[in-house]
């Protein structure tokens, strides 16, 4: 299988293990993530969990950039950067890349897929650590990885303004539609077809009286028809020509749904 791979990658790359360009070790199982404190202070310092950055403590065991691995749980396999000063605590694993070899934030992108890691366990899925650091992956020279880590953050840079375009978008959108809906309802979106039709447009007080004429003659619910209450409009804006104001209860009967 590795020499099928060898065929397929560009020149100047090759097929290494990841245990060929980066140093690793396991979290400090003696740090709980319930046991540290979940918020941030001046005073403190950022560790990892297995969900990632969010935990800190009053002191730090690594500094620098590396990488920490998920490698307990249901999303095992998730990575995370790490800089600065920063501990990793139980349940998770750390990963220091080479420098004259592979740039962390490549390896990064490339780890950063939980298919990349071999898998244990069904209830609790966790890393096998052995096996997943013998797993072997094209790696590109040095300047290569650094060129394609600018080009994907650019891409990415660009996907992160389209979204924020989107949401500006769809704000704008869901307010349309808000004034659409009160057009609507108050006549602005009909004035000039109601203008052009006013001929053969029939009146809402003769609408209105034709609805409850019918409602009186083909009642057959429970018990003697009862003439629905006329909304109250007192303060009620008015209304275009042609139109009146009417009650739910006047269009139609109002029930509750059986339990």
């Amino acid at each position: 299988m590795s020499q099928n791979i060898k065929q397929q990658i560009p020149n100047g790359w090759c097929l290494v293990a990841l245990s060929d360009v980066a140093r690793h070790h396991s979290g400090n199982s003696k740090l709980i993530k319930g046991k540290l404190v979940n918020s941030p202070a001046k005073s403190l310092f950022p560790a990892f969990s297995a969900t990632g950055q969010d935990v800190w403590r009053d002191d730090f065991e690594h500094e620098g950039p590396a990488i920490i691995i998920s490698a307990v749980g249901a999303r095992c396999g998730k990575c995370f950067k790490a800089n600065g000063k920063w501990s990793a605590v139980a349940n998770t694993h750390i990963v220091w890349p080479i420098e004259k070899i592979a740039d962390r934030d490549f390896l990064w992108l490339k780890l950063n897929d939980e298919n990349f890691w071999i898998k244990g366990g069904s209830a609790q899925p966790f890393v096998k650590t052995r096996e997943s650091f013998q797993h072997e992956f094209p790696l590109p020279p040095l300047n290569e990885q650094h060129r394609i880590v600018e080009k994907i953050e650019t891409l990415f840079a660009r996907l992160d303004k389209g979204e924020e375009t989107l949401r500006e978008v769809q704000k704008l959108l869901a307010r349309y539609r808000q004034s659409v809906l009160k057009a609507a309802v108050t006549g602005q979106l009909t004035a000039d077809w109601r203008a052009e039709n006013a001929h053969r447009l029939e009146h809402g007080r003769d609408l209105l009286a034709r609805i409850l004429q019918t409602r009186r003659e083909t009642w057959d619910g429970r018990g003697k028809y009862k003439e629905p209450v006329a909304p109250d409009t007192t303060g009620l804006p008015e209304l275009p020509e042609g139109w009146v104001w009417a009650s739910l209860d006047m269009l139609g009967e109002i029930t509750t749904g059986s339990t």
